[in-house]
């Protein structure tokens, strides 16, 4: 997945790289050269398309479900915080709580 969108950005930047190009050589007057980079404009455009649909197919096809459990790995991951332990000892102490909403 992350290939794609590598590849994505990677064909994005270059787009916009022609098209600066193309806008220069035109300020420039160098009409066939704007043209030449339009028509390469064209093909990047195209190949952009059937980027964005091959990863919109492989995102349909492999759809990651993240639940809770996915969240408290990455904010422990990421915090350093026990986000797992915490989360256990919590739902101890609550069902513990006959005050409690849950």
């Amino acid at each position: 997945m992350c290939a794609y969108l590598s590849r994505l950005l990677q064909r994005n930047w270059k787009y916009k790289n022609l098209r600066k190009e193309k806008e220069e050589a035109a300020a420039r007057q160098e009409y066939e050269q704007a043209a030449g980079l339009r028509d390469r404009m064209l093909q990047c455009e195209a190949e952009l398309k059937t980027l964005q649909e091959e990863w919109q197919r492989e995102l349909s096809e492999h759809r990651i479900i993240v639940n809770e459990d996915a969240i408290a790995g990455v904010v422990s991951m990421m915090s350093g915080v026990p986000a797992e332990r915490m989360k256990e000892s919590e739902t101890v102490r609550l069902e513990g709580d006959e005050t409690s909403p849950f």
